[in-house]
């Protein structure tokens, strides 16, 4: 009788161990799947419509209005996780634009947003939706 008791317990404690390790993962975005073109809608203390085009190999670029197919910035975007980033380099120094996010969605991705050129920061958010 103890044993039946005990292997019970065992039972209970198991699936109870089993349903609390149960977790609701993101669905998993992979680099391939934003590799494209986008548009960007960046807020600092005005709004400013711009394209990012996201190629294979980590390679962007971002081209504002008018879209003239020369870009005014050109730099490196990663994916680490779910840890989504974009570096715009410019004269040498590093990171003078930066978009950092959490990536939930292949279509969409929202984060902040920052400019830092010699003497001004501005910081804001963005808004990229896949075309």
């Amino acid at each position: 009788m103890k044993s039946l008791k005990f292997f019970s317990v065992m039972i209970m404690a198991a699936s109870l161990s089993l349903f609390s390790c149960k977790k609701d993962k993101a669905p998993r975005i992979s680099t391939d799947q934003l590799v494209g073109t986008w548009k960007a809608v960046i807020v600092t203390t005005q709004s400013q419509e711009v394209q990012v085009k996201l190629k294979p190999g980590q390679g962007a670029e971002l081209d504002v209005q008018p879209y003239d197919g020369i870009p005014e910035f050109i730099g490196t975007w990663e994916l680490n996780g779910t840890d989504f980033a974009i570096h715009f380099p410019y004269s040498g120094t590093a990171d003078v634009v930066r978009f950092d996010a959490t990536v939930s969605s292949a279509s969409s991705i929202s984060g902040k947003f920052k400019v830092n050129p010699p003497g001004t920061v501005q910081s804001g958010t963005f808004t990229m939706d896949k075309e």
